[in-house]
């Protein structure tokens, strides 16, 4: 579902959840590709603790307007930093009004 706030914005809510299954904790960054403009509510870095699989809600708030079509296609980019190996690209969709 999408929302659009008091600005104009529109907003889509996920919940992510990112298992570590390394021995170590891990530090991961989220991103989101072909989706220009979008901002990401949540802290660029999270750390996930060996063999823990949290969940986390994440925001995307981008203008309407930029988003040629209601239904757009994109990929959230998850990566460890400390094993830059570590990484995983997920296909998810956004929506607008």
């Amino acid at each position: 579902m999408y929302r659009v706030n008091f600005a104009g914005v529109v907003e889509n809510t996920f919940t992510l959840k990112i298992l570590n299954k390394s021995q170590l904790p891990l530090h991961f960054t989220i991103n989101v590709d072909n989706l220009a403009g979008t901002a990401v509510k949540l802290d660029k870095k999270v750390l996930i603790g060996a063999g823990i699989m949290p969940e986390f809600p994440i925001t995307l708030a981008i203008d309407g307007d930029k988003l040629p079509q209601k239904i757009t296609r994109f990929n959230f980019i998850i990566q460890a930093i400390e094993q830059a190996d570590i990484v995983l690209q997920k296909s998810s969709v956004f929506f607008r009004n």
